[in-house]
């Protein structure tokens, strides 16, 4: 293969080529994107390339089909949950927006404790946190 004739026949093997992962994956924006991967990898190992182990397309078609297994094997690693599921998931915790609302009113609670007399935030603390009524 020469030079000059190198894009015309990259371009013929491209549309082979996703036509080829188009049948195998299924998903068009899938294939393309796997074309791609499989052209960027052809073009970076194009020295490579011996043409007496075999012809130039079936050097890419190696390639595409390698992509294709990695692709796969991809695939089967992720797991796929439904909505539903993750609904068990979320934490019951508040949020960081909460959080942050429930900070601003303790250090407001707190600020308003500070004009108090000591008798009055003690009398305050043990009905609140020790829990005894009011007239204990």
């Amino acid at each position: 293969m020469n030079q000059k004739s190198l894009p015309i026949y990259l371009t013929v093997t491209i549309n082979e080529s996703t036509n080829y992962m188009r049948y195998h994956v299924g998903n068009p924006d899938e294939a393309e994107e796997l074309t791609s991967q499989v052209f960027e990898k052809v073009l970076s190992k194009i020295k490579t390339f011996r043409q007496e182990r075999g012809t130039f397309e079936s050097w890419i078609f190696a390639i595409a089909y390698r992509a294709v297994k990695d692709h796969h094997r991809r695939k089967e690693r992720r797991v796929w949950c439904s909505l539903e599921s993750i609904r068990d998931l979320v934490s019951c915790k508040p949020g960081p927006e909460e959080t942050v609302l429930q900070n601003e009113e303790q250090n407001r609670l707190i600020a308003a404790l500070n004009y108090l007399a000591e008798r009055e935030r003690n009398i305050i603390a043990m009905k609140f946190a020790g829990g005894l009524k009011n007239r204990e």
